[in-house]
């Protein structure tokens, strides 16, 4: 297969582990195994079992427990631990399903801007791409009309991603069952990333007040064509374990795909997969407090982007730990002398081949403060003085 460098990687590749302050990670605060010991309240226990773990070779599926607990996530009774199918993170699982089930003769429409695997994976497959692209105009927001028009006879599969990464959209219910009822009435198989899926909210932007919505329902909870991607790398920020699933009622699609699989990683690693279960048995402690943070962190953003409003534009996000500002000029320029003088990354929208007039900003660590002083020294130094 040719596939094109993932732009955003290799981005990250140069600067991540480098730069001094990452204000532009998808990502969020992640917590040592010590602290994950201390959440499920039996430490010593817990402690005990993880150095008794055997090292050898786990089941290719997925560890059977840690399948069980990742269905009981969907609380639906179409959901059940035969419905999972693990991976050594999400880029592993989008990457095997895309391969189990696109060829040349098939369109595959993708919401654009996106996570490129997920429209770049299509693409290497010879497969026809058409991009469905949010639109900015008081705020994100897809317009399901256009949806209906870029649909064809050959068309397969629709990528969508909510919370959405990098804008931070959600569909409000009604219009996400409008999409699922388009891909029933066509036959399309649906693809979910709902990596960031937990992490909802509402923002009063005048009381500066935000507080929990309620997340979407699962796409492979409302439609027997769907296939939903998790992860413990965003919303429970522990993307050091490499533990990704697909979730589907179409039992012999996953089948296909674990198929593919041993060609890859074959299985998962074996304390990866031990952690992973202790940290979604105490998921709302993780997500209680990742909520903390991103709704503080928020806060600060919105006042950041009103005393530079003329400079920038933030459509507010509704869900997840990133979002897609405007910037009047170039964001290849500023995310450049912004490493070089403050050691902190943004990233540029041309990383998301989507123009030069947004940047990704991350909001999910504890540190975001210390690296958005730094960015507003940058731009009174360089934008207030300048006028």
């Amino acid at each position: 297969m040719n596939v094109r460098p993932f732009l955003l990687e290799r981005y990250f590749a140069k600067y991540e582990f480098n730069a001094p302050y990452l204000l532009c990670s998808s990502d969020c605060e992640t917590i040592s195994i010590e602290k994950l010991f201390e959440l499920d309240g039996k430490k010593e226990e817990t402690l005990r079992n993880f150095l008794n773990l055997r090292l050898g070779y786990t089941e290719s599926r997925g560890d059977p427990e840690l399948r069980k607990i990742i269905a009981d996530i969907y609380e639906s009774d179409k959901i059940e631990y035969e419905n999972i199918l693990t991976f050594a993170g999400a880029e592993e699982a989008i990457f095997l399903f895309m391969n189990s089930i696109l060829s040349k003769q098939d369109n595959v429409i993708s919401i654009f801007p996106s996570y490129q695997s997920l429209y770049e994976i299509p693409k290497s497959l010879k497969a026809k791409l058409t991009l469905w692209k949010l639109e900015e105009r008081d705020g994100w927001y897809l317009d399901l009309d256009k949806l209906k028009k870029l649909i064809k006879k050959n068309t397969k599969l629709l990528i969508v991603n909510f919370p959405h990464n990098p804008t931070g959209y959600c569909p409000k219910e009604e219009e996400y069952k409008e999409i699922i009822k388009i891909c029933d009435k066509n036959g399309i198989i649906l693809f979910s990333d709902e990596v960031y899926r937990f992490l909802e909210y509402e923002i009063d932007t005048v009381k500066l007040n935000i507080k929990d919505s309620k997340p979407l329902e699962p796409a492979c909870n409302l439609y027997e064509k769907a296939v939903s991607l998790g992860v413990m790398s965003k919303s429970f920020g522990l993307a050091g374990l490499r533990i990704g699933w697909l979730a589907s009622q179409n039992k012999g699609l996953l089948e296909k795909i674990a198929v593919l699989k041993d060609y890859t990683t074959i299985c998962s690693s074996a304390p990866s997969e031990f952690l992973a279960k202790i940290a979604l048995k105490n998921k709302d402690k993780i997500l209680k407090e990742t909520k903390e943070i991103i709704f503080n962190n928020l806060k600060e953003l919105i006042y950041f982007f009103e005393k530079y409003k003329g400079y920038f534009n933030l459509s507010f996000p509704s869900g997840g730990s990133v979002a897609f500002p405007y910037y009047y000029n170039d964001t290849d320029l500023l995310a450049q002398n912004l490493i070089n003088s403050k050691g902190v990354l943004l990233m540029p929208s041309s990383m998301f081949e989507y123009g030069k007039n947004h940047f990704r900003v991350g909001f999910g660590r504890k540190n975001m403060s210390q690296a958005l002083r730094l960015f507003d020294q940058f731009c009174e130094e360089n934008l207030l003085k300048k006028d």
